[in-house]
Formats: structure tokens, C-alpha cells, sequence
């Protein structure tokens, strides 16, 4: 949901919600919302500061998720605002009443729409199938809430005729996106895209697609709501020599403050003022003093930001103790130095840059969230678009509506509409069951494949191929080493050590997730490198990834973390924990030992060994899971199932995995067969273990083989 103002800019996220891990915190999010209204059954939240305050409340003190105030003022405030990023994407009502799809995804005994085939074709795990779902439903609503367009769509059909697009390119046809967009507006946008050239000198071919959306689009263009008349009025009423606005009429700072505006900080406001002081005045007089102050106001981020897009506002000059004329002669274009001064033209440049920089700030933003629906990469900056050729027939085989007029309250304020409702994706884009059936027979002629499995494996396989692409280019063995370095500190008793850690964790992996689930998509490719790069990374993991194929979730429901098939016969599951010893013991026994059973009953034909890993092991969690092998064990979802008469579990900490992998010698078909010969021992000598150091003593002999 959304309804946008007049000439404002598409974005995807929020303002108020600025943060990278979206699919860590917006299910908690959720899940204090709708306790909260459970417990407030009939209270209205819209102009309701105490229940608005409350939920904020709620996140603060159950949570490390956003950083405490001392000002406790303004929860009420944070409470609306913390929210509108829920309601954007339906997963509540503008009362924020949490919608149906919402509550299927996060409670754990309900159900989200099973995958439909399409869904199934492309693999997509629970978090990301919510996001592309509710994205294709997304509608941005003109002002006057009659017109809408489905911005999601319109991203897919442009990428979809396009195999990658550099993101200044894409920030082209993301921003000409608007509500009010015409059917013709549409198409020729579509069109547009059609005709990108990569070919080009990059340069040449922006300006060239920048120049034809000006002109097919003018309502994608930045502008100013003053007239050359205005500003030259403004600029006539002060000559600038006092260096603060405080020396200044009131009606001259009211008028000055309404042009040249920045609505999240007064100061800048200030800053902007002084540097109109220094620019006139060096203008009048070239004065190399003038000179310095001017360098020094145009440097500050303020200054760059606003009036030079981020960049800089004067070249340098190539001489190190160059003078004024120096100065002059390397700017000697900078509308910021002509006789006389444009102001207009300043005014501007002082648009498009304030626009330049909301652009960057809001692709970033939305971007983010079009990666969660893991089908948009942006890989260096580069987007494209995952199974294009599907989607592109999925577009042209049935007429998707890409915008609409309809009603605003209809869709976005009943909370029985579709936009809160359980739906899959051919439902979504209007499909029947015939219709889908009769594209996707011939979309699998067209692949060279008999059957939509051999379609699915097909896709697999091009996914699997990708993820170890990205390990080879990304995460080199070396590279692994160092991060689970880092991640073994995460704990560390010196904050400033593990916050150190942890920042190199995801400058170096992702910042859209937190260090566990991180430690787990290291893990898997760890391994990986341990079975000697033979075995699938992709498949194994049940972590859900982005559309880069970076970790964003734990694995869902009764699923261990890494399920890797090392072999026809053997099934190794990994599991990935960061806790501490008391913790290991209430959090990590019932779960380890009840996948491990699960998964050894669900595969009676193969062997089966857990490998649990953490920074540290408790003595009694290792005993235990020692012990499991000779415990009889029942399923705990296939009630009648025959259970299993032991399963086979051993723990290992991050520095004994470090020291398999910088062990040439060392494989993961050694550690195995080590394992499996320690558990044969063990279930035919039960009554002469060994305890103490047994687990140690026994990493030690796997270097020895």
C-alpha cells in the first residue's frame, strides 16, 4: 500500500524503518503487533498515542533490535512510524490490524498458500515466497487515490528484457515509476528499456536513455516548485553579508529556509546560508582568505550533498600552493563562479542534487526489500532479474495489469481484500489453472525438457551452478578461515572485541541478517571445501537466501540447518549454534536430537551424522548427544512412524573446524569414516566408555589418519 504525494519519488522501504535486516526484525515486528492488539482486542490505534507508545515499548524492552532513547517521549510517535513499513507491504492495516497472509508467516502452527507450480519451478523458500507475493500485489496510489500502478511488476517486466542493467541506469527507469503513469507512458518506458546498449560508452548510453525518458516521461524529471522570478526576488532582498541567518529579517529567513530546505536538520539550513555568504563574497572579491573559507564551507557533507549531488563543487587545481587564478582557471565552468551569478541555475542544481541524493537513499532502501523476494540481484552493482525467460513469458503469454484506476480504500483499508489475503503468484497475476497449465507446456517444450520436473531439476541445477560461482569469486578458502575467526569471538567477553568481530562478519558476507544465521551459511560453504567441492552447497542449506544468494533467515519449522547428502549412503546434517554453555543445554539439546531423528528416520536407507558446531561445548551436551546413539528415538511429526535405535551426534567448536580446514590432509570423508568408527565403538562397548577428554583426544587422532 501506498499513496504517494505529487512529484514524489518511488520507494519500496521507509524512512522511518532504515535498517538492513528486514527479514530478521519485521517478523518480530509482527509478532509484538499482534499480541498487542490480542490483548487490545477492541482498541482503536490510529490517534491512540498510549497503545502506539506501548508496542514501541514492547520492542524496546524485549529486544536489541532498536537502539534505547533517553528521550522516552516520543514512543507513541516511533510506534506510528516504526509500523508504516508493515502496512506498505500488507502485512497490516492501516489500524494495523495484522493481516491473514501475515499471520500465516509467522506463526508456526499456520499455514501460508502452499507453492503453486510456478513458485515450485523457481525454489523459493517461506520468507521469500511472502515478499514476492505481497510485492506483486503492491499498488503505489496517485494522490487523488484513483490511479495506482503496480511498481514490482513494471521492475520485472523492464529487467525481464534486459539481462543486466548498472544501477545509475536502473535508478532511470526505477524513478520514472509513478501512479499516474498512462498505458502509453507505460509502454514507452517498456520500449525504452528494450533499446538499452551496453555496447555504448556507459556515460553515452545513461545520457542517451536520461534524454528519451525526459522526454516521454516529464513527470520522471526533477523540479523545483520556485520560478526564476522567485529566486531572483529571494537573492534581491539580501546582500549576504552577515555570515548567519540569525542577522536576517524574519520574512527573508522564512523565505530562504522554504528554497533552500532540509527537513531532517536546521543546522544544515545554516550551512547552507554561510556558504551563499563566502560564494558571494569571494565573487566580489577573489581574495585568497575568501578563497579558503569558501574550499572549507564547500567541503562539508552538507554542502556536497546539496549542491553537487555528493560530489565535489570545484575541481582542484593540478598546482599544490595554486592561487586564486589558478582556482579560477580549473572552474572556470562551475555555475557557481559566472559574472553574474544564475541563482536560478544554483537553485537548480540544488534540486536535482537534493533529488539525487533521496534517489540513492530510496534505491538502496527498496532494493533491499526486492532482494528479499530472492528473484532481483544486485551483484556489483549490476541488477538483473533470476529466471527471466520465465517471468518474460509469464508477461507476454497473459495480459499483466501494470497499472489501474480502482478504488484506494477498497484495496488498502478493508482488511478482507486481496492485498491481505492468502494468495500464490498465478493467482496473483490472474492465471486460471488451465491457463498456467497450457504456458507452462509450452514453456517446457521451449527449455528442451520433457516433464515440469525435469523443468524443476533444470532450474536447480542453473542455481546450484550460481551459488558455487559465488563461493569461488567471494569465498575463497582463506576468506572462510578469517570469517569464522571472527564469528568465534561473537561471544567475547570484551564488547568491544565482538562488536569488532561482528562488523567484519557482515562487511564481509551481509548486513541483512544477523551473526548466527550468518555462522550457518559459512558453515555450509566450510564444508563444502571439506568434502573436497563435490557436494551441492546450494541444496543442502535450508537457511533462506536473498536474491543474491545471501543468508537472510534460519531454517523454518522442523528442519535442521545444513542437510548435506555426501553420498548416495550418507546424509550429513550440520547444525549451527552461537550459544553459550547454559544456554547449549536449554536451547540445543531438544532440537539437535529431534532433527537428527527425524532425519534418520525419513532416510532408513542411508547413514545419518549430525555435526554440531559452536564457539565453545559444553562437557554435558557433548556427553549427551554421545549418549543419544543408544537411546531408542520416535519421530515427532509422523506419530506411527518405527523409530530409530540411536542417532549419531558429535560436537566440534569454530577452532576445531579451523584446524580441519588448514589440515591439507584433513577431508570430510576422513572426519566421517573417524566418526562412524568412534560410534561403532561405542554402541558395542556401552558400559566401558571412556568420559574426560574423550571428544578431544578424539579430534586429535582425525589429524592423525
Amino acid at each position: 500500500m501506498y499513496q504517494m504525494r505529487q512529484k514524489q519519488l518511488l520507494n519500496l522501504g521507509d524512512t522511518s524503518f532504515r535498517r538492513h535486516d528486514y527479514a530478521t526484525v519485521l517478523p518480530y515486528c509482527l509478532t509484538t503487533l499482534l499480541q498487542l492488539r490480542i490483548d487490545n482486542k477492541e482498541v482503536f490505534w490510529n490517534k491512540n498515542p498510549t497503545i502506539q507508545a506501548e508496542y514501541y515499548k514492547s520492542l524496546l524492552d524485549n529486544s536489541d533490535f532498536f537502539a534505547e532513547s533517553s528521550d522516552r517521549s516520543r514512543l507513541s510517535q516511533r510506534g506510528r512510524t516504526n509500523t508504516d513499513i508493515l502496512v506498505k507491504l500488507g502485512l497490516c492495516t492501516p489500524d494495523r490490524v495484522v493481516s491473514q497472509v501475515a499471520k500465516n508467516w509467522i506463526d508456526t502452527e499456520s499455514d501460508m498458500e502452499q507453492p503453486d507450480q510456478i513458485e515450485n519451478l523457481v525454489g523459493l523458500k517461506k520468507d521469500n515466497l511472502l515478499y514476492l507475493r505481497q510485492l506483486l500485489k503492491l499498488r503505489f496510489y496517485n494522490q487523488e487515490r484513483t490511479k495506482y500502478v503496480y511498481p514490482f511488476r513494471l521492475i520485472i517486466k523492464i529487467l525481464s528484457i534486459v539481462e543486466r542493467m548498472p544501477q545509475d541506469v536502473f535508478s532511470l527507469f526505477f524513478f520514472a515509476i509513478t501512479p499516474s503513469m498512462s498505458r502509453d507512458s507505460i509502454n514507452q518506458l517498456i520500449e525504452i528499456a528494450s533499446t538499452y546498449d551496453n555496447r555504448r560508452p556507459a556515460k553515452d548510453e545513461k545520457e542517451r536513455i536520461k534524454k528519451r525518458l525526459n522526454e516521454s516521461i516529464p513527470e520522471s524529471c526533477p523540479t523545483g516548485d520556485k520560478t526564476r522570478n522567485d529566486i531572483n526576488e529571494l537573492f534581491s532582498k539580501n546582500d549576504f553579508n552577515s555570515p548567519t541567518l540569525d542577522g536576517c529579517s524574519d520574512t527573508f529567513i522564512d523565505l530562504f529556509k522554504n528554497t533552500f530546505y532540509n527537513r531532517k536538520s536546521r543546522n544544515a539550513v545554516s550551512e547552507y546560508y554561510l556558504f551563499f555568504h563566502f560564494l558571494m563574497l569571494f565573487n566580489k572579491a577573489h581574495d585568497s582568505q575568501t578563497l579558503a573559507q569558501l574550499k572549507q564551507i564547500s567541503n562539508r557533507p552538507s554542502i556536497r550533498s546539496a549542491f553537487a549531488a555528493g560530489g565535489r563543487l570545484f575541481q582542484s587545481e593540478n598546482q599544490p600552493h595554486s592561487g586564486v587564478q589558478q582556482f579560477l582557471d580549473a572552474n572556470r565552468t562551475s555555475i557557481y563562479l559566472q559574472q553574474p551569478l544564475d541563482f536560478f541555475a544554483i537553485y537548480m542544481q540544488f534540486i536535482y542534487s537534493k533529488n539525487a541524493s533521496l534517489r540513492a537513499e530510496y534505491l538502496d532502501m527498496s532494493s533491499r526489500i526486492m532482494l528479499l523476494s530472492a528473484i532481483i540481484t544486485n551483484i556489483n552493482g549490476q541488477f538483473s532479474l533470476r529466471y527471466s525467460k520465465l517471468w518474460k513469458g509469464l508477461f507476454d503469454y497473459r495480459d499483466i495489469p501494470l497499472n489501474g484506476v480502482g478504488s484506494y480504500k477498497a484495496y488498502e483499508q478493508d482488511e478482507n481484500s486481496i492485498f491481505y489475503s492468502e494468495q500464490s503468484v498465478i493467482d496473483i497475476l490472474g492465471y486460471s489453472t488451465d491457463l498456467c497449465r497450457q504456458f507452462l507446456d509450452g514453456f517446457i517444450r521451449g527449455s528442451g525438457v520433457a516433464t515440469l520436473e525435469e523443468l524443476r531439476q533444470q532450474f536447480q541445477n542453473i542455481q546450484s551452478d550460481q551459488f558455487k560461482d559465488l563461493i569461488r569469486s567471494e569465498f575463497p578458502k582463506s576468506k572462510v578461515i578469517k570469517i569464522l575467526q571472527k564469528i568465534d569471538q561473537h561471544n567475547d567477553t570484551n564488547k568491544s572485541v565482538a562488536r569488532c568481530a561482528d562488523r567484519y562478519v557482515k562487511n564481509n558476507v551481509t548486513d541483512a541478517t544477523d551473526i548466527p544465521t550468518i555462522f550457518e551459511y559459512i558453515l555450509n560453504i566450510a564444508w563444502f571445501y571439506l568434502s573436497n567441492k563435490t557436494i551441492d552447497p546450494y541444496r543442502s542449506m535450508n537457511l533462506t537466501c536473498d536474491g543474491n544468494m545471501r543468508p537472510l533467515s534460519h531454517a523454518s519449522g522442523g528442519a535442521g540447518d545444513i542437510e548435506v547428502r555426501q553420498s548416495h549412503s550418507v546424509i550429513v546434517l550440520l547444525e549451527a549454534s552461537l550459544m553459550n554453555g547454559n544456554t547449549q543445554k536449554r536451547g540445543e539439546l531438544e532440537p539437535v536430537i529431534r532433527h537428527s531423528t527425524n532425519l534418520t528416520i525419513d532416510n532408513p536407507d542411508c547413514c545419518v551424522q549430525t555435526i554440531f558446531c559452536s564457539n565453545a561445548i559444553d562437557s554435558d551436551v557433548a556427553n549427551i548427544y554421545r549418549a543419544a546413539s543408544n537411546i531408542e528415538l520416535y519421530h515427532s511429526s509422523r506419530k506411527g512412524a518405527a523409530p530409530t535405535d540411536g542417532v549419531d551426534i558429535f560436537a566440534i567448536t569454530i577452532q576445531e573446524l579451523i584446524t580441519f580446514l588448514n589440515d591439507d590432509h584433513l577431508s570430510a570423508d576422513i572426519i566421517l569414516r573417524k566418526i562412524y568408527e568412534f560410534s561403532q565403538q561405542d554402541r558395542n562397548a556401552v558400559n566401558r566408555w571412556k568420559w574426560g577428554d574423550w571428544r578431544e583426544s578424539r579430534i586429535e587422532s582425525m589429524h592423525e589418519s
